[in-house]
């Protein structure tokens, strides 16, 4: 089914019209900093997804996901998608790194937004992530290494469902924020 899914994206005729950019990856790839400078460019809002949930389940996502569990999560997951979505059509909107796992939350996203993957090969994603301060990866280094690949290698398929993808290891932030501008800034032109 997925493969179906991304012949007829590669192959169909027919082009979307999209009136915002969705930007999908795990963290690390650089979506926060890219999608900032994109929105910033563009002139529009930029969503964090994540914000979104908290502020539906009035709590932080790491408290939510241990008190209510992944089904609670991915229903908000997907009642913030479709918010977002009717509040702010002209955005930019950042992801979780997950929510490509859900099907249909993934196919409502592709349906509304140009999504991009924004990539990085896995020690930067790694790398990036201890920078930001977030020492949890460096517990079992090698071990996170792995899991870390083995989610990259779970989730490929589904991340390549996207209309575009973004590799920004071996570029300057300024160059990735260029790459990205100059492909789908203009989903975000006619916002205003």
């Amino acid at each position: 089914k997925k493969a179906y899914q991304l012949l007829c994206n590669a192959f169909s005729g027919e082009r979307k019209t999209y009136s915002g950019v969705a930007l999908i990856g795990l963290r690390g790839g650089g979506k926060t900093t890219l999608g900032t400078k994109l929105a910033a460019h563009c002139n529009v809002p930029f969503v964090r997804l994540h914000e979104v949930i908290a502020q539906l389940a009035g709590m932080e996502l790491g408290e939510l996901i241990s008190l209510t569990g992944q089904g609670i999560y991915r229903r908000l997951e997907m009642k913030a998608l479709r918010q977002t979505i009717e509040a702010h059509p002209h955005a930019v909107v950042e992801t979780g790194g997950s929510l490509v796992s859900e099907a249909e939350t993934y196919r409502v996203l592709r349906e509304h937004y140009y999504t991009v993957w924004v990539r990085a090969i896995p020690s930067d994603h790694m790398n990036r992530v201890i920078s930001q301060g977030d020492m949890r990866p460096m517990e079992s280094s090698q071990q996170a290494m792995r899991d870390l690949k083995l989610m990259l290698e779970e989730r490929d398929v589904d991340y390549r469902l996207a209309n575009y993808q973004l590799m920004t290891s071996g570029q300057e932030i300024e160059e990735s924020a260029s790459n990205l501008i100059g492909h789908c800034g203009h989903y975000l032109q006619n916002a205003g």
